[in-house]
Formats: structure tokens, sequence, C-alpha cells
């Protein structure tokens, strides 16, 4: 094995970069990489997995998607954080073919290389649909909310309003007022007539605006969020209580169940992002380009 490649350190080969890793996996040294958590939330760290697998899959090589102490979402004893949300851990694009050793890899949350002729979208919606099978009681529970609140023939306008961490600018965001949704989504009831809203939110205090301003017809799932501005996952704060796997999970129901409503309002997020992909022809008013904003992904 090259000298270099002896060079592991605690997070792996991320600072000898990829082109080692590449050089690795062509002189048969290693089968394939180890995809680490690269410590943000869960939606940055999936797009990772994304770029990472993509990878495997274009040199094909093996690949396993561990999720550990690095993760945001980990808890002590319940193992890898990616297991729980996902069916499948580790996925072979060599055919059988390459040794089971791995280099661990920490690959960013930048656009993977989509399929020739496919745009970005419809290439990570096959991302989602080949790598992301959720778990059976995430679906489970994906599922009783959507039978229990939505009308199969008028299905709810989709909201994510993320507040927190992002409002308060840590990644110099500019986040749409909480007034620019309710104003949005009033305008879509005009021109749609009467419908639910299911708005997906990090603070509790978005989800009480929506209720006092629409009533009755507002709809979120019962979860974890924050009452004082803290962010639920603690990544540039101490974060909200509670059980970081039931934190991981939440965010992923609400992903699916924004890809089930009928036009998704939002502003710059891999949260939407994932949901949008998962559903690629789901209509969306993204409120950054419409303010003038973030400029967010350039292929959505």
């Amino acid at each position: 094995m090259p000298p270099e490649l002896r060079r592991l350190g605690r997070y792996g080969i991320k600072l000898m970069g990829r082109r080692s890793v590449e050089a690795a996996i062509a002189m048969r040294a290693v089968g394939g990489i180890r995809i680490a958590s690269v410590h943000c939330g869960l939606f940055g760290d999936v797009f990772s997995a994304f770029n990472g697998l993509r990878f495997a899959e274009l040199k094909g090589a093996r690949a396993e998607v561990n999720w550990d102490a690095r993760s945001l979402y980990f808890v002590p004893g319940a193992g890898n954080v990616w297991s729980h949300l996902f069916v499948q851990t580790a996925f072979d694009f060599s055919g059988g073919t390459s040794p089971e050793t791995f280099l661990s890899y920490n690959p960013s949350a930048q656009n993977p290389v989509p399929y020739e002729d496919t745009g970005m979208r419809d290439s990570v919606a096959s991302f989602i649909r080949n790598w992301c099978v959720p778990q059976p009681d995430i679906l489970d529970r994906v599922d009783a909310l959507q039978s229990a609140h939505f009308d199969p023939d008028r299905k709810p306008i989709g909201v994510h309003l993320r507040l927190t961490d992002a409002a308060a600018q840590h990644e110099g965001r500019r986040t749409p007022r909480l007034e620019d949704f309710i104003a949005a989504v009033s305008k879509l009831l005009d021109e749609q007539g009467e419908r639910d809203i299911f708005i997906a939110s990090d603070a509790e205090a978005a989800i009480e605006a929506f209720r006092t301003h629409f009533g009755s017809r507002v709809i979120a799932q019962d979860a974890i969020r924050s009452t004082d501005g803290a962010s639920i996952h603690g990544h540039y704060d101490a974060g909200v209580a509670g059980d970081n796997i039931q934190k991981a999970k939440e965010v992923l129901i609400d992903a699916l169940i924004l890809s089930r409503t009928s036009v998704l309002v939002q502003a710059f997020s891999r949260v939407t992002a994932y949901a949008l992909c998962a559903n690629p022809e789901q209509p969306f008013v993204n409120l950054d380009r419409e303010l003038g904003l973030n400029r967010g992904l350039d292929w959505l």
C-alpha cells in the first residue's frame, strides 16, 4: 500500500483528498470506501453520502455508509445512525470483484455527478429510490399521518420553514421571514381554493403562528422542536434536548410527507431538496428566488 494511505487519522482520508482514494481503489489496495458523517444536519449528511456512493458507483467499488460518533444524531450504543433510517447500509458496485477492505472517506455535500443525459433532480431521485429505502417504522408513520390527515382529492400545501440556527445566519443565510411564508401560502390558497397545510419546522413558534393565522387546517407531526431558538441538532449551539435518533427519524418523516403534498413552499434547505427529488414532478415555490435572498441550489 502506498505510504500516503497509511496516514489515516481519526476521520480517515478526508485531508488526503479524493485522488488518494481513487489511486487506492485503482491499485486494488482497497475495495471501496466507508462513508462517514461530515458532522452536519441530517440531509447535509445524506447528500454527502450520495456523493460518496456515486463516486463508488463510478469507480466500480464497494461502499458502506457508517454514521458513527461524528454524526450529530449519534446515540451511544445505538450504532450506525444511517441504519436507523434506511434499510441498506452496504453497496457493491463492483459486481463482487472488489476486496472487502475499506478506506474511510468524507465526501462533501456539494452536487454529486448526475447520470448521463439526466438532470440533477432526476439523478438524485434515482439515488433516493435505489439507496434510501426507509425503514418500515418510518414508512408506517408517514403512511399513518397521510391516511389520517390528507384528503386524497385535495392534497395539502406543504411548507418547510426553518428558523433557529438558519435564522441566526450561522452559515451566512438570509432566511425569509415567517410573514413571507404566510403570505406565500395565502396566495396559493387564493389561487387553489381551500385546502389543508402541512408544515414542517424546527421551531414551535412557526407552528403556532401558522395555526393562529390559518386555524385548524394546519397539520404538523408531533415532533421535537425548539422553543427558545436553539437548533434541533446542536451544530452551532447546545441544541435541543431529546433522543438524537428520534430527531433524525422525525426530519426524514417530514421530508417524505412534504414530498406527498400538492406544492411545496420552501427556502434553501437540503430537507426540501430531498423532498423535491423524492417526488421530482412536485411543483414548488422558492422564496429565496422570489425575494432575492440565498442562491441555493442552481438545479432547483
